[in-house]
């Protein structure tokens, strides 16, 4: 399952999808989540038999969209665990959950199943699997560049402080913690990781051997708009 949240980068969405759908090794559920879509614009990407769109509309701007974007993810997340999608059973469990951000671009073939093989040979103890995120340079950008880590586990893997939620892969075992994506006000991401460690005493982890595009500031730059009536 491939989980996104989307705030109003509706300009990189389309770009998002055509990545997944050309560069995605395993068949996955796709399931974007726009927590902002009063905007006057048509949703820039169609649902299909692999992908699905919930739009909420909201009446909120600036720096709540935080939180409101943690709501938007468990909405996203429970509504894939239910036990039918379009009529037919749904084949649960998850082996792998993803979340890409609306503004991250997988760049690599087979990103996905190469996450899935770098999770078998972290520690037993990790929570989630970050990777490195580049601008359209090709250099490092944020988050990777101001994220706080603890050190290295060894050269290809970096022990973070926390998950930075762009495209991050999550261990399963951490939904049976209880905690949720809803539970933690802003910074949600960072809120969330800490009490996925301290209630599990899971771990996490940045791989150095994968890349995506981050259009840093993308969604950021409507953060401090005027709110609309």
């Amino acid at each position: 399952m491939i989980l996104t949240p989307v705030y109003r980068a509706y300009d990189k969405v389309e770009e998002l999808c055509n990545a997944i759908d050309t560069l995605t090794q395993n068949s996955c559920l796709h399931i974007l989540v726009d927590d902002d879509s009063n905007v006057n614009e048509p949703f820039p990407v169609e649902a299909s038999k692999y992908r699905r769109i919930i739009l909420l509309r909201r009446d909120y701007s600036g720096w709540i969209h935080k939180n409101g974007g943690g709501q938007a993810m468990q909405i996203g997340y429970e509504w894939a665990h239910h036990a039918f999608i379009g009529e037919h059973p749904n084949p649960l469990p998850y082996d792998h959950i993803f979340l890409i951000e609306s503004d991250v671009i997988p760049l690599e073939q087979g990103w996905d199943q190469k996450m899935m093989d770098i999770s078998k040979t972290l520690p037993e103890d990790w929570a989630t699997l970050d990777v490195q995120s580049v601008n359209e340079e090709g250099k490092l950008t944020h988050p990777t560049t101001i994220s706080p880590r603890k050190g290295f586990i060894r050269a290809d893997l970096e022990h973070m402080e926390y998950c930075d939620f762009q495209c991050s892969l999550f261990n399963p075992l951490i939904f049976e913690s209880g905690v949720k994506f809803s539970d933690i006000p802003t910074h949600f991401d960072i809120g969330w990781s800490k009490a996925i460690t301290e209630q599990t005493g899971r771990q996490h982890y940045r791989t150095m051997n994968i890349k995506v595009l981050h259009y840093f500031y993308q969604s950021r730059q409507y953060l401090n708009e005027i709110p609309r009536e």
